[in-house]
């Protein structure tokens, strides 16, 4: 996890297997960077240049001056864009076809997925964010997701020996051994592991 200033003193915290390709000093005209993974951005205002988030697959995030969060990670089957204060335009070009566009609310989540975008309402912004403040939150979540959570900050690979449907709730400091992570889900009944040379088995 690491956070930059950049260079018109707007603040950008990156989460783990995250990157962020910016220029050492914007143009007159328009601020652009590039995210790779997740990003959290808080905008500085500044209304003769917007500022600009280019993700990958043509989708670009604009905004004047606001608090967002960016999810664009390539091993995931959506990306989100969730809106914390402000306003911001999302925009996916499309090869011959009129480009997708949403703009958000506060509270509002948008989930990227090939060609749709769906909007989220009223949405727990704190559950999007928790890893700014160095913590898992987990809402209803299939095990796939919050293994490849945990990979990206422990750093293992993951197998599985179980197919579940089970969805599961928790909230953990990421300080937490990655031993004592696994001990909290398998608490549950759903699920077990087991750990070999960085290799995480997931079992009934």
């Amino acid at each position: 996890q690491y956070m930059i200033t950049l260079s018109d003193g707007t603040k950008v915290w990156l989460n783990a297997e995250s990157s962020l390709k910016y220029p050492l000093n914007f143009q007159s005209k328009q601020r652009v960077v590039g995210l790779k993974g997740e990003g959290y951005f808080e905008v500085a205002k500044d209304a003769t240049r917007p500022f600009k988030v280019l993700l990958s697959d043509s989708i670009e995030v604009q905004v004047l001056g606001t608090h967002f969060n960016v999810m664009s990670y390539s091993d995931e089957p959506s990306k989100e864009i969730t809106l914390l204060e402000g306003s911001v335009r999302v925009s996916k070009i499309i090869a011959n076809s009129q480009p997708l566009t949403a703009t958000l609310k506060p509270g509002d989540k948008n989930v990227i997925q090939h060609l749709a975008f769906s909007i989220q309402h009223n949405i727990d912004t704190s559950a999007t964010v928790a890893w700014k403040n160095n913590q898992f939150v987990f809402h209803d979540e299939q095990i796939s997701f919050i293994m490849r959570q945990l990979q990206r900050w422990y750093n293992f690979e993951t197998k599985y020996q179980l197919s579940t449907s089970d969805h599961f709730n928790a909230t953990i400091e990421r300080n937490e051994p990655l031993s004592k992570i696994l001990q909290y889900l398998e608490a549950t009944g759903k699920i077990h592991f087991k750990i070999e040379n960085r290799i995480v088995y997931v079992l009934p």
